[in-house]
């Protein structure tokens, strides 16, 4: 079982939520759980599909762990394998086997590509990264796409910077979503056209909001400037006056005020403990 809400697998109290499915009465061999608050955006059930190939959750897990994460139970618990070869044993026996995991990349499961990207990334590191570029703009699984743009970001190469101007536009919502608040993290002044159309354009209400606060991160002088140009292009039927309201610069002493109460409010109620 995966528990996806906070202190699920909070084992520092007694009557912790996965402590009962794995101890009580039930069949709960394994499970994965977090033992503090569950962060947001996460991508939790990376690579979950190799578990349906016989893949042990240690394994898996392995592939896919965060700090607050923890396996519970057995991990070295399976189910019946379902794919040619053992995963497990090839995770342990070709790990350092470049030439066996580059034939994977053409396998026809997904799932199988994708770990083949990432047991290559661990071998060849940033000489993979035009071989990643590749991959990105040619694969059609929103899966291996989202394996390759997860390891891109964390390089933070040019490439990857360049490639944010295509994944802002890719048909995987969270791909875009996570291509604009990267953009507003890296702060270079080339993305505001492409954050705005987004913010515009895109049908997500998700990807309005995580763009909209990616470019309050931006210069806010060249927001408004490339905001209303860009606006001004639009047809004569779209609501303009509206939409520049979405750009308005925000009141600083409003924003400085507001987080200051709670912060008085959070001292009041350590204090009055």
């Amino acid at each position: 079982m995966m528990f996806d809400q906070c202190f699920n697998g909070a084992f520092h109290v007694e009557n912790y939520i996965t402590g009962r499915y794995l101890f009580g009465s039930g069949n709960v061999i394994s499970a994965i759980a977090g033992s503090i608050g569950v962060l947001q955006d996460l991508w939790a059930n990376k690579s979950l599909g190799l578990l349906g190939y016989g893949m042990s959750v240690g394994h898996w897990f392995d592939q896919n762990n965060y700090l607050e994460h923890h396996i519970y139970g057995d991990p070295t618990f399976h189910f019946k394998k379902t794919y040619e070869v053992d995963l497990n044993k090839k995770i342990r026996e070709e790990k350092d086997n470049a030439d066996y995991w580059n034939n994977l990349l053409t396998a026809p499961e997904p799932e199988i590509r994708a770990l083949a990207i990432v047991q290559l990334y661990k071998l060849l590191g940033e000489e993979f990264i035009p071989k990643l570029i590749d991959i990105y703009n040619n694969d059609y699984s929103f899966n291996v796409r989202l394996h390759v743009f997860s390891i891109l970001a964390g390089t933070r190469s040019d490439e990857f910077n360049e490639l944010l101007f295509t994944s802002i536009n890719d048909p995987f919502e969270y791909i875009r979503r996570m291509s604009g608040k990267l953009m507003g993290e890296i702060g270079d002044d080339k993305y505001i056209p492409v954050m705005i159309h987004a913010l515009i354009h895109d049908e997500s209400s998700r990807i309005g909001f995580s763009t909209g606060r990616a470019l309050g991160q931006m210069d806010n002088d060249k927001v408004e400037i490339e905001a209303e140009k860009y606006i001004a292009d639009l047809p004569d039927f779209v609501d303009k006056e509206k939409l520049n309201t979405k750009f308005e610069r925000t009141d600083q002493t409003t924003i400085v005020d507001y987080y200051m109460k709670k912060l008085y409010r959070l001292l009041m109620m350590i204090l009055s403990s």
